[in-house]
């Protein structure tokens, strides 16, 4: 449209690309709320301090994680940071991946489809 001359339409076209865009963000941002709420209840009580619920806040920043980028993050030990990935591994928050040469690594699969439902919802035909 814009190489047309058709400027008023592609004005219109990329308008409604911002407005999708926009909408779509909001609502993905409300969702990631959601699901980290809902991980919340199934982690089971955690203390405020609890290593697990400081890995639930950076999920939505670091859907990928491994112990070093849980001490990272928090601050915690190498252990505390293990045992949180495992909490949140066994209430089925996270994935994990082994691998013995770079060392396991715990994914927020539920997370990565909502990305992935973000990215549909904003995808522009054609």
């Amino acid at each position: 449209n814009f190489r047309d001359d058709r400027i008023d339409d592609w004005t219109a076209q990329f308008a409604r690309a911002v407005e999708i865009s926009a909408a779509s963000a909001e609502q993905f941002s409300h969702r990631v709320n959601e699901l980290q709420a809902e991980w919340m209840e199934r982690a089971g009580p955690l203390r405020r301090d609890a290593t697990a619920r400081a890995i639930i806040g950076n999920l939505p920043s670091f859907p990928f994680m491994t112990t070093k980028v849980v001490q990272d993050l928090t601050g915690r030990s190498d252990v505390a940071a293990l045992q949180g990935l495992d909490r949140l591994e066994k209430a089925g928050i996270l994935t994990r991946h082994r691998n013995r040469r770079r060392g396991d690594s715990w994914e927020a699969k539920e997370l990565l489809a909502l990305l992935d439902e973000f990215e549909h919802a904003v995808k522009m035909p054609g």
